[in-house]
């Protein structure tokens, strides 16, 4: 007989709403492995994320070939001036992409920030990248906090960010 008994489902949990809510919630925060990306930057030399351990980084999978990628970097371009100053840190990873290509592609678009090459697109592949423009954004040990795709992905980073960077004084150095 349905009902009989005590339930063994706390009441904050009868809804079928509030049990996914709290499945995604432990999900998403459940411990999961540091990533470090690293490759050649587009104006030469290397670069490795776990340069930016102890700060939030942004990372946006782009490419030249890309309309979305092209039409939507300077809303990037806007909220990565404004959380730079954050200590929030930025990349772009140009991502099945030729050299040339890509540093035109920087240069028109403005990008202030670090650009790696991933002209087999490994680092993409890694990220689990299936369409591009993507953000992600790294937490302070380098794990994924975020991953946003789509038309409002450029306008929720800042959300995201700012629901992130509580705490930043004791967790980040100056």
């Amino acid at each position: 007989m349905l009902g009989a008994g005590p339930s063994p489902i706390s009441s904050s949990e009868r809804s079928p709403l509030e049990a996914f809510r709290r499945w995604l919630h432990a999900t998403a925060h459940a411990a999961a492995d540091p990533i470090t990306l690293q490759g050649r930057l587009l104006t030469g030399g290397s670069w490795s994320s776990a340069t930016t351990r102890g700060r939030l980084l942004v990372v946006t999978v782009t490419a030249s070939w890309c309309g979305p990628c092209r039409s939507g970097q300077g809303t990037l371009n806007h909220v990565a001036n404004a959380y730079q100053a954050k200590g929030v840190r930025f990349l772009a990873v140009a991502t099945q992409d030729t050299g040339p290509r890509a540093l035109a592609f920087a240069r028109t678009s403005r990008i202030t920030y670090p650009v790696l090459l991933d002209p087999s697109g490994t680092i993409a592949q890694r990220l689990q990248v299936t369409a591009v423009p993507v953000i992600f954004v790294l937490d302070r040990d380098g794990r994924i906090a975020a991953r946003l795709q789509g038309q409002s992905a450029r306008r929720m980073l800042s959300a995201r960010l700012d629901a992130l960077l509580p705490g930043k004084a004791a967790n980040q150095p100056p």
